[in-house]
Formats: structure tokens, C-alpha cells, sequence
């Protein structure tokens, strides 16, 4: 970044060696995604939005490919219906589940909308209340950072994280859903100011 490197490769190859090296070293590969974010310059570099290209570029095979991926691979679990069975019997599971769903839907919405009626914060124009909800929704999509959380924490009980990545799945896939739905139900409503601007 302070040498105002505009070109998008010189990102792409610098990250893809970041992510090896990490790799290699035993540290999970998570910190090096971390640091290239944080890396990335957020301000025009001559004249030319890096992080908005690179955005751009890689937002299809980070969704429909890496993540999906990611979460599979990272899983190693089994998905049968004894195995399914014995997790939804752990009130662990279920604490991650409803954490994923119902906690980030009523944390993020109550804070957001609770800033903006105090006038802390505005909604961008055009949002309206329940888009905020559909946005809390999709972020209960948990793979890395909950994944990640669960290995650190109960790496020495292997049959619990196992029913636990079950449950980081189904929530994910749940948080999914709803936040889909909520979005894909509001969207042909007519446009509106939304009430707390």
C-alpha cells in the first residue's frame, strides 16, 4: 500500500503466497484472510479502488466455491441420521444453533435500530427496518470464525465438536434461509423511507 500499487495480480499473488506461508507454519490459514484484509487499501490507489475490484472479482468464487469448500472440507464430520440424531440430543448444539439464528437476528437488529431511533445512527436511503432484519439473518452464517471457535474450544473433546460442527452446519444453512426469506419477501414492496430515519 505505500507503494501505491494499483495493480490487482500483484494482490492476488502476494495473498495466495501469505495464505501458503501461513499455512505451512501451522497457524491457521484463517489469520492470513485477516491480514490481507487488513492490508488491502480501502482509499483509491491512483485513481483505481483496489478493494472494490478485488470485491468484485473474487466475490463468486469466494461464495460458490471457496466457502462451500471451506466449510465441507473443515466439517469432518458424519453426516447420518444416528450421528444426526446423538447431536441434536446435546443442549451444546442447540446452544449454537439458536446463538447463529435467533442471537445474531435479535443482537444485530436491536442494536441497529435501537442506534437509530437514538439518533446515534441512519439507515442508508431505502432501508427499511425488516432488510436489517434479513441482514442479521445471513450473518448467522457461521463457517470460519465459528469453526474455527469450536476447534480451539473443544479440541479435546472430539464426539462433542463433532455434534457442534453439526450444528454450525444446520444453523448456517438455516441462517440461510430465513435471512433469504425475509429479504426475498420485502423486496417487492414499494419503495419507502424507512420508519426510524
Amino acid at each position: 500500500m505505500r507503494r501505491r500499487v494499483a495493480a490487482i495480480p500483484a494482490y492476488v499473488v502476494v495473498g495466495a503466497v501469505l495464505w501458503y506461508l501461513v499455512y505451512r507454519s501451522g497457524v491457521h490459514s484463517t489469520i492470513a484472510g485477516v491480514t490481507l484484509g487488513m492490508l488491502t487499501p480501502a482509499t483509491p490507489v491512483r485513481g483505481r479502488e483496489v478493494l472494490q475490484v478485488l470485491e468484485h472479482r473474487l466475490v463468486r468464487w469466494s461464495a460458490f466455491v471457496a466457502v462451500p469448500v471451506f466449510a465441507l472440507a473443515n466439517a469432518g464430520v458424519e453426516l447420518s441420521a444416528s450421528e444426526m440424531r446423538h447431536a441434536f440430543t446435546s443442549r451444546v448444539v442447540w446452544g449454537v444453533i439458536l446463538g447463529l439464528v435467533v442471537g445474531k437476528i435479535l443482537g444485530i437488529s436491536l442494536f441497529t435500530l435501537g442506534a437509530v431511533r437514538l439518533g446515534l445512527a441512519r439507515l442508508p436511503a431505502g432501508m427499511r427496518s425488516l432488510d436489517v432484519v434479513g441482514g442479521a439473518a445471513l450473518a448467522g452464517i457461521g463457517f470460519t470464525v465459528a469453526l474455527f471457535i469450536a476447534g480451539l474450544s473443544l479440541g479435546e473433546t472430539p464426539e462433542v465438536l463433532a455434534w457442534v460442527k453439526i450444528g454450525i452446519l444446520v444453523a448456517s444453512v438455516t441462517a440461510a434461509l430465513v435471512g433469504s426469506a425475509v429479504l426475498i419477501a420485502t423486496r417487492d414492496y414499494p419503495e419507502e423511507q424507512a420508519e426510524l430515519e
